[in-house]
C-alpha cells in the first residue's frame, strides 16, 4: 500500500508540474525551474491522546506548489502534502494532502517580513498500524523572513484511523520557496 501511495504522490507531483509548465506563455525548452514549489521541516506535537501514545514529538517534512492561478481573488492557492512521522523511518507517520487559500496581512512587499494566514481542506492517510484515509484540513499562521525563507505554525485535523487515532496536532516549520 505504502509503494501506491508513494507512485501516485509522485506521479501527481510530476503531473502538476507539467500542467502548470503548460499554462505559461514563456517559451521554457532548455530551462528547469522549480517555481511555485516550497519545502518545510519541523518538528510536529500531537494533541490527540491516541496519537501522543505513540510520541509526544513527531517529524514534519512537507511540499507545497502554488498554483499560477488564484481561485479566490487576493490570495493563493496552493496543495500541500505532509508527511509527519515518529521517526525517519516512517513506521508510525500519516500523510496530510490539502488544497489550501493562503492570505496575506498588512502592505509588506514581497519577501520582507510578509505575515500571512492559511486554511485547507484535504485528506489524510494513516499508517498508525491500520491503513486508513479520512477528511481532514489544516490551518494556520506564518511569516516570511526572506524572500525564500519562512516560519510557519499549523494545525492538522483529521478524523480518527480505523485504530482510532487522530491525525490532530500542531507543527512549527522553516520552509524555502523556490522563484
Amino acid at each position: 500500500m505504502k509503494q501506491l501511495f508513494y507512485g501516485a504522490a509522485i506521479a501527481a507531483a510530476i503531473a502538476g508540474s507539467g500542467i502548470a509548465a503548460a499554462q505559461s506563455d514563456t517559451p521554457t525548452l532548455g530551462k528547469v525551474s522549480a517555481g511555485g514549489m516550497a519545502i518545510r521541516g519541523g518538528v510536529v506535537l500531537p494533541f490527540d491522546d491516541n496519537l501522543r501514545d505513540l510520541s509526544r514529538t513527531f517529524i514534519g517534512l512537507g511540499a507545497e506548489y502554488t498554483f499560477t492561478h488564484q481561485f479566490l481573488q487576493g490570495s493563493e492557492t496552493y496543495i500541500s502534502l505532509d508527511w509527519v512521522a515518529k521517526n525517519l523511518n516512517g513506521g508510525d507517520s500519516f500523510y496530510p494532502i490539502c488544497v489550501n487559500q493562503r492570505f496575506y496581512t498588512g502592505n509588506s512587499r514581497y519577501g520582507s517580513g510578509r505575515a500571512y494566514f492559511f486554511v485547507g481542506l484535504g485528506e489524510t492517510f494513516y499508517n498508525l498500524g491500520g491503513d486508513s484515509k479520512k477528511f481532514g484540513g489544516r490551518g494556520g499562521i506564518g511569516m516570511e523572513l526572506g524572500p525564500n525563507v519562512s516560519l510557519e505554525a499549523a494545525a492538522m485535523f483529521a478524523g480518527k484511523d480505523s485504530d482510532g487515532v487522530a491525525g490532530n496536532a500542531v507543527g512549527i516549520y522553516a520552509g524555502y520557496r523556490f522563484h
